[in-house]
């Protein structure tokens, strides 16, 4: 089964991730995506970026995070320390 994540914009504007793993279904993935798209949005504002571009790489951002941290530990071995540090080495890794 393929997984994706759907992002929407209220103009109807859709943007889809086609890369996730199910090891983002657990406790704190949520909380992490939540903080990061919060420093992202809080960027955009000062750096006049728009809010779907933020979004879609935050959403990008986490899922490739998390597909390092399952390669390295399994589905069922990412915890939120472990993404926080793979999340780290994506952005790090990221041209944007």
């Amino acid at each position: 089964m393929q997984r994706r994540t759907v992002i929407a914009d209220s103009q109807g504007a859709m943007w889809i991730n086609p890369e996730t793993t199910p090891a983002l279904a657990r406790r704190g993935s949520g909380d992490m995506l939540t903080g990061l798209l919060g420093g992202l949005l809080a960027q955009a504002t000062h750096r006049n970026i728009p809010t779907l571009d933020m979004v879609t790489t935050a959403a990008w951002w986490h899922s490739q995070a998390a597909i390092l941290a399952a390669n390295d530990r399994t589905e069922l071995g990412v915890d939120g320390v472990t993404l926080a540090n793979d999340l780290i080495r994506v952005i790090s890794n990221s041209s944007y």
